[in-house]
């Protein structure tokens, strides 16, 4: 496992663990979320996500470990913790045939603020003015997507937790969530995101974690974890055997099997030579570029390798 972390912390979690009986879904997990960071909560549906959110918002008991949002343990402070995130865990929901105003505004009265003129402020926020009027059965997923953020934005939280924030969106709608986040976060708030959309976390987030059956598999700045500006796609006749020879190039700081193309992470100005040595060993390389798609790959290599580790054990 690999662990890069720094700065100050919005959310510190330090050897959570929760079990359903004999079943361990997440397992002695610890990572940081730095402040002002958008981060993405990363790993295949059944690794450990949503109990970790959970946990981090209350509503799950954890078995061991802590969890502590902007310095509040939430077993011993869960109060002060809450008034300052804000979270959606699943779709948001709103009365149909009441409007996306009137809807907003029970919200805030429910959290015990009576200000119209915050609630339009949110409104205005999340690009929702001219239709707040509206009957909120009547949006499309993407308004309805940007109501629900207004909605958490209610009571100005310092954490946003947003589970899957652009699920079932068209690309403009998904594009549209993904600017807001971006926005929300120079505004200094923190940023936790859940996410299916590998190219979108790569694309807004600064920091991930990654998670596979309940165990943290890497954490740290994006750029760090996925080798980010430094990651050559090779394609070449015998990978496996080029693969052999860029491991024992001291130019070349990791590289790895991706389907029939090898991948290395190495300094930009190393390309020509390691394009060279490889000729020169008798190589045919017809491929090396830059590679766009590293947080899929490392996704799936990760993810992966905890699945055959998991196997290899059961054996």
């Amino acid at each position: 496992m690999t662990v890069v972390v720094e700065g100050e912390f919005a959310v510190r979690i330090e050897d959570l663990t929760k079990r359903f009986g004999s079943f361990t879904a997440v397992d002695s997990m610890s990572f940081s979320v730095p402040h002002g960071s958008v981060f993405g909560f990363l790993g295949p549906n059944g690794a450990g996500k949503t109990t970790t959110i959970g946990m981090m918002l209350g509503l799950v008991p954890p078995d061991g470990g802590t969890v502590e949002i902007f310095g509040y343990d939430i077993r011993r402070a869960l109060s002060q913790v809450l008034t300052r995130t804000g979270a959606i865990v699943e779709q948001p929901a709103f009365y149909p045939y009441l409007s996306g105003r009137k809807n907003l505004e029970i919200v805030a009265a429910l959290r015990g603020i009576a200000d119209r003129d915050a609630v339009d402020s949110l409104l205005d926020t999340v690009g929702l003015t001219e239709r707040a009027d509206a009957n909120f059965g009547g949006y499309s997923m993407g308004m309805k997507q940007r109501l629900g953020l207004a909605s958490v934005l209610v009571g100005d939280p310092r954490l946003l937790i947003l589970d899957e924030p652009t699920s079932g969106l068209d690309p403009a709608g998904q594009r549209e969530i993904q600017n807001l986040i971006q926005n929300l976060a120079k505004t200094g708030r923190t940023v936790l995101l859940s996410s299916h959309q590998l190219n979108e976390v790569q694309e807004i987030c600064s920091h991930v974690a990654i998670i596979d059956r309940g165990k943290l598999a890497v954490t740290g700045p994006i750029s760090d974890v996925i080798g980010e500006g430094r990651a050559l796609e090779i394609g070449v006749d015998r990978p496996t055997e080029a693969l052999e020879l860029l491991r024992s190039r001291l130019d070349v700081e990791e590289a790895r099997m991706d389907g029939a193309s090898v991948v290395v992470v190495s300094d930009p100005e190393h390309a020509a030579a390691i394009n060279r040595a490889l000729v020169e060993a008798g190589f045919e390389v017809h491929l090396i570029r830059p590679r766009a798609d590293m947080l899929e790959a490392r996704f799936l290599e990760l993810t992966s390798h905890a699945r055959e580790e998991a196997t290899d054990d059961a054996v």
